[in-house]
């Protein structure tokens, strides 16, 4: 969240210029209460965060199921012989990307 004045975020270290002048902070930021704040035209909006590309969304899943994957590794051991419940999850998790692209869209499969 920001103040801002005539739609231009306010630097509450810098101040902000009005009609009446130049204000700095411990004019208005501290001595001013909200409604005398809203009274001379500040406004307090959330602030416009960048969104997150689908590159970016795409990327953080993929980080998740590589974790995923990182954890199951030590089946494929050269001692051991994956279930094909195993070898099916870890094909499963090499597959998500075709299938989703979001964290919050993606349906995990079930760990053996």
């Amino acid at each position: 969240m920001v103040w801002k004045y005539d739609g231009t975020a306010v630097n509450i270290n810098k101040g902000f210029k009005n009609s009446d002048g130049y204000m700095l902070p411990k004019n208005w930021y501290t001595a001013w209460d909200d409604d005398l704040k809203k009274a001379e035209g500040l406004v307090w909006e959330a602030d416009s965060t960048p969104t997150e590309t689908a590159k970016q969304k795409l990327e953080r899943l993929r980080k998740v199921r590589n974790n995923l994957l990182l954890e199951t590794d030590w089946w494929g051991c050269s001692d051991l012989t994956m279930s094909s419940a195993q070898t099916k999850y870890r094909q499963d998790l090499r597959d998500i990307t075709a299938s989703y692209q979001t964290l919050a869209t993606v349906v995990w499969p079930t760990k053996p």
